[in-house]
């Protein structure tokens, strides 16, 4: 049996909570995820970003730790922006890896979603 210590850690994602203090209600919640996002991990993904979304008006979500991304994440990606558009959220996907670039082009949403990269 692995110790916690030996288990891999297939999906990690952290917050980092911004608030305006001019306008308490309008709220910034950075999501950072690292590691994989497949059909096991998508469900927490998705959860988180609609948790996000649930709780603060603009949601980025920094992808730049990512090292597997499959359909399911690109689907929890475009279904979370229908939601924040629906909702008047603003959302951003932020410095995506390559695995997630490559994806995004190959299944043709790259234009579609509002994608940033820190210079």
């Amino acid at each position: 049996m692995n110790s916690p210590e030996q288990t891999p850690e297939i999906m990690r994602i952290t917050h980092h909570p911004i608030a305006n203090l001019n306008n308490p209600t309008n709220t910034k919640i950075t999501l950072f995820v690292q590691g994989e996002v497949d059909q096991s991990t998508a469900p927490e993904f998705n959860d988180e970003i609609r948790g996000a979304l649930n709780n603060a008006e603009t949601v980025d979500i920094d992808l730049d730790g990512i090292h597997f991304f499959s359909a399911a994440g690109i689907h929890g990606l475009v279904e979370a922006c229908a939601i924040a558009q629906r909702d008047g959220r603003n959302i951003t996907i932020k410095n995506p890896s390559e695995i997630v670039r490559k994806l995004m082009t190959i299944t043709g949403v790259e234009q579609a979603l509002p994608v940033e990269y820190d210079q």
